[in-house]
């Protein structure tokens, strides 16, 4: 299973993708902390099935795990 973060930079139309996968969810939203810094107009953590972590989800797993 893998998880990939994916992101659009203010002033971009298009998603950018980070080249690595992470192979647990809490890998891929401590990442996600470092690219959430960049203030992204998007971010989101694509996974296996289909699952889709947004934005709001990342920043309160963040809190949790004390990254905030």
């Amino acid at each position: 299973m893998s998880y990939v973060i994916k992101w659009v930079p203010v002033g971009h139309g298009r998603h950018r993708e980070w080249p690595a996968t992470f192979s647990t969810p809490s890998a891929a939203i401590e990442f996600a902390w470092k690219v959430l810094k960049e203030k992204p107009e998007d971010i989101w953590i694509e996974g296996p099935s289909n699952i889709r972590m947004d934005r709001d989800v990342i920043i309160r797993n963040c809190k949790v795990c004390g990254l905030v």
